[in-house]
């Protein structure tokens, strides 16, 4: 249909500045921003966008325009439900359960959780409680403590249990479990929860409270990615996560 569009004279007033002012020049920039395998960025950027905007202003006559704004939208649309489905799919925020009852951290395939997904959760615990957590350092603390699994438990050297991501240990954080009405198992098996509760030990302890500091590379990193956490938590923000959990 595009092609049809582009014909006689139109075709010839398709070089403005580099712009898209034809249907078949501007379908590569709407399939590239709305690939199904880029869900996981949310809204694309406004620069994205406003190629849209300028190759509609440029459109060398209605047909084109037409054509433009179809495709736009349609792909729009795919994407967003597209993004719905994995909204309900990939929801983090629930009890992930006891994979492994020993100090041995071996993991089994699919039980770990992206690193950026777990440095903005730590960045956004932080902002939750009032720390200043650096996401992606305690990202990095995961792989030392669980192996980046929310589902670990492991029993220490000295006999105490860790929990979840951030191996959470009993008894030493009883009393901030107890502020929110949780328990180390099956509370701290849930990423959202592990993550409070790291964010408060942090407050009161900084990055010393964490013996797995091995995986560090970057001390003191801010995790500054545009992840959107909505989409690993049904939609939600952490903070209606955390409020609808208690």
């Amino acid at each position: 249909m595009a092609l049809a569009l582009a014909g006689g004279t139109e075709a010839a007033k398709t070089d403005r500045g580099g712009e898209r002012c034809t249907a078949a020049e501007f379908r590569p920039h709407s399939k590239r921003v709305w690939a199904p395998d880029r869900w996981r960025r949310g809204n694309p950027k406004p620069k994205a966008v406003a190629v849209y905007r300028r190759a509609v202003r440029c459109a060398v006559g209605p047909g084109h325009r037409k054509a433009i704004t179809a495709r736009w939208a349609r792909e729009r649309e795919r994407y967003f439900q597209r993004r719905e489905r994995e909204l309900r799919r990939r929801n983090i925020d629930r009890v992930w359960g006891p994979v492994l009852w020993a100090p041995n951290w071996s993991t089994p395939p699919g039980s770990q959780l992206p690193m950026y997904v777990i440095a903005a959760l730590a960045e956004k615990a932080g902002d939750l409680v009032g720390a200043d957590v650096p996401g992606v350092t305690m990202a990095q603390v995961t792989k030392g403590e669980s192996i980046s699994r929310p589902a670990s438990a492991g029993v220490d050297a000295g006999g105490t249990i860790g929990y979840g991501l951030w191996a959470i240990t009993w008894p030493f954080a009883n009393d901030i479990l107890a502020r929110y009405g949780w328990r180390y198992a099956p509370d701290m098996w849930n990423p959202v929860r592990n993550a409070i509760a790291m964010a408060e030990i942090y407050k009161r302890q900084g990055i010393r409270a964490w013996y797995g500091t091995r995986h560090v590379t970057c001390w003191g990193c801010h995790y500054r990615g545009r992840f959107d956490l909505r989409l690993v938590l049904g939609g939600k923000t952490l903070r209606q996560a955390v409020r609808s959990g208690r």
